[in-house]
């Protein structure tokens, strides 16, 4: 009857200590959640700072004589966008450098 006794408490106490280790993985897990969450805002706080600094940098003039400078722009087409995917794992391949200025052919 003691052995019984003795093994129930022993295992009683190894439930609790599994249930407390599972507790400590869950808020140990919640803190990690909250960090990253303020890493990310504070990254978005940095690419909103510096947006407004690019923004009071230019003006508009700025920006469309830099456009000019680029030449002819052209929309986005998937046909264009496959092309340049091919192109840049040409690129990737061989170590050549293709931009995406090139018109596509």
């Amino acid at each position: 009857m003691f052995a019984k006794i003795v093994t129930l408490i022993v295992c009683f106490g190894l439930i609790a200590c599994m249930m407390l280790s599972l507790r400590q993985q869950r808020i140990q897990a919640g803190h990690e959640l909250a960090r990253a969450q303020a890493k990310l805002a504070e990254l978005d706080r940095d690419v909103l700072r510096l947006k407004l600094q690019i923004a009071s940098r230019l003006t508009p003039d700025q920006i469309e004589t830099k456009a000019r400078k680029l030449g002819q722009l052209m929309p986005l087409t998937m046909e264009r966008y496959q092309e340049l995917v091919r192109r840049e794992a040409e690129e990737a391949a061989s170590g050549t450098v293709v931009t995406v200025a090139d018109p596509v052919r």
